[in-house]
């Protein structure tokens, strides 16, 4: 006979997680490699729902076409938004290529919320109604980042709100004329601007941007690099003299910050002109992004600009990162043993804590065992101090 519980004894309440311990659990997975997870803790309570939802939505990539394609790429996320207000504010980063003339621009009035916005504009005739909304997005209060992935009017820029930190061209021109775009902002308007002091700095097509710069550094524009700490340049071939003068120039007004510098290298030609970084007293971490399938001689151009660091510095970290191709061979490696008699000479480096060798992520085959012994022999004084790791 089943035991008779009396109707006296207190019913046991449902243990409940704290909400802000959920949220940390949760905030730890990542879209999409997480997103089977969060799509099943998203089922155990409301209150996991809410913080799956957060970390579902925090990114998305929205692609404006023509309004036949529309239709069949968005729907699903435009109707889910629509009927779900709430996952509107979940938004933290937008990921927006336009890529035709499509009308409807109420899709980006839902995102109030942005704090990353990385855009592309692929097409040249758009509606005025998508102009004003994109004008909305690059003036919202909450954005603190901005990548421009194409060519776009100068006028968006000159728009950006003043929360703005970080700055990434990384395919910036200006487009002019653009239809939609052509009235330019009147003087009253740029004068009435507050100034946008950039936290960073990432620029990849320095042809480009050279106007740019130019107008940061005569103050005739709302953007300042006074207080930059971190500051990213590609270099590709046929264009190293103009990386090196804007260089100088981003240098000289953000000497005093400066503190995180990323230069990536590519093509096999030595450099006319030296990249220097003897005017960065403050700098304390450098990274050197190095295409594998010219690595010798491109190592010596890192060489090169590390003997340009001032021998009173206060470098703490550098980071030689290797892309574009495998490494097959003692001789591909290198001539490592020159960075490891710039590093250790004379205890010049004296805050130095870590030199580190890394592959990109997007490499499948990354450093092989053989490579990474053929560079670590070559580097006997940084791996005595505990300084040197190679990840394979």
């Amino acid at each position: 006979m089943p035991a008779v519980v009396p109707s006296s004894l207190p019913q046991l309440a449902q243990p409940i997680f704290p909400l802000e311990l959920i949220d940390i659990v949760v905030s730890n997975w990542r879209v999409p490699e997480d997103h089977k997870t969060l799509a099943v803790c998203s089922t155990v309570s409301p209150e996991f729902r809410k913080a799956c939802q957060k970390v579902i939505f925090h990114s998305i990539h929205l692609t404006i076409t023509s309004p036949s394609n529309y239709k069949s790429s968005n729907l699903k996320l435009y109707d889910l938004l629509i009927e779900n207000p709430s996952l509107q504010t979940y938004v933290r980063c937008l990921q927006l290529t336009i890529g035709g003339d499509d009308p409807v621009a109420s899709t980006l009035e839902m995102f109030t919320q942005l704090r990353e916005l990385s855009l592309a504009i692929t097409h040249r005739h758009i509606p005025e109604p998508l102009v004003a909304s994109v004008e909305q997005l690059v003036q919202l209060p909450t954005l603190e980042a901005l990548t421009v992935r194409s060519k776009i009017p100068s006028r968006l820029l000159m728009l950006c709100g003043i929360g703005v930190k970080r700055l990434s061209l990384e395919n910036y021109q200006n487009l002019a004329p653009l239809e939609a775009w052509e009235t330019s902002m009147d003087t009253d308007t740029m004068h009435a601007k507050a100034t946008i002091y950039l936290d960073s700095l990432v620029i990849s097509h320095p042809p480009a941007i050279q106007t740019f710069i130019v107008s940061i550094a005569r103050r005739t524009n709302q953007f300042s690099l006074d207080q930059l700490r971190s500051f990213k340049i590609s270099i590709k071939p046929h264009t190293e003299e103009l990386c090196i003068a804007l260089a100088k120039v981003i240098f000289r007004i953000s000497a005093d910050w400066l503190e995180q510098v990323t230069i990536r290298i590519t093509g096999s030609k030595p450099w006319t002109t030296q990249f220097t970084l003897e005017s960065l007293p403050h700098l304390k971490y450098l990274k050197l992004i190095l295409s594998r399938q010219s690595l010798v001689p491109l190592l010596c151009t890192a060489c090169e600009i590390l003997q340009t660091i001032p021998d009173t510095n206060v470098v703490r970290e550098i980071t030689f990162v290797l892309s574009d191709g495998p490494v097959s061979g003692h001789d591909d490696v290198g001539d490592w043993e020159q960075a490891d008699g710039i590093l250790m000479h004379e205890g010049r480096f004296k805050e130095l804590r870590r030199v580190s060798v890394h592959f990109l992520d997007d490499d499948p085959l990354g450093l092989t065992e053989k490579d990474a012994k053929s560079i670590i022999g070559e580097v006997p004084r940084l791996l005595a101090q505990g300084l040197f790791f190679v990840h394979v």
